[in-house]
């Protein structure tokens, strides 16, 4: 919005034609060149004005526009976030029917007992010692625990899991 500045006030002289001395014409002069100064001055600034306004607006919708960039990459970082995130929950999912598929095929097989699995970070590096210390050590250190990487036991069974779907 732009300053609306108050009129200058205009101060017109009434000349009676016998009063037309040189010096009243000269100061009329005078005043009609002030007062034309004056309106250059005014118009220049109601110009330099109108560019900071302009100026201004296109600061803000360039602001805008950021603003709105940053947002869009953001909602294109939370469905990226989601679509991984929902693919981690199917992965889980089919991993979870896979081991009650499982435990279920054991217990009818006639096994007794149950079987325990966990999906942590401890298990991975503990099975990553066992290959690095080679069967006969991990097969020492673990008697009573089963591992995936012993194949000497006929009742192991492996599963693939299809991770594309």
């Amino acid at each position: 919005r732009e300053e609306q500045k108050e009129p200058v006030p205009v101060r017109i002289p009434f000349v009676v034609p016998g009063d037309m001395s040189p010096t009243v014409l000269e100061e009329e002069r005078a005043e009609l060149q002030r007062l034309r100064e004056e309106v250059a001055a005014a118009a220049k600034e109601m110009e330099v004005q109108q560019q900071a306004a302009r100026q201004r607006a296109e600061e803000r919708e360039l602001q805008f526009l950021e603003e709105e960039s940053a947002q869009m990459q953001m909602a294109s970082t939370l469905k990226e976030e989601e679509a991984r995130l929902e693919m981690q929950r199917r992965s889980l999912g089919m991993l979870q029917q896979a081991l009650f598929k499982g435990a279920t095929a054991s217990a009818q097989n006639g096994c007794s007992g149950y079987m325990e699995h966990s999906l942590n970070d401890e298990d991975a590096q503990d099975a990553q010692d066992h290959r690095e210390q080679g069967p006969g050590q991990a097969a020492n250190a673990d008697a009573g625990k089963v591992s995936l990487d012993d194949d000497s036991e006929p009742g192991d069974e492996v599963w693939d899991l299809d991770w594309s779907a």
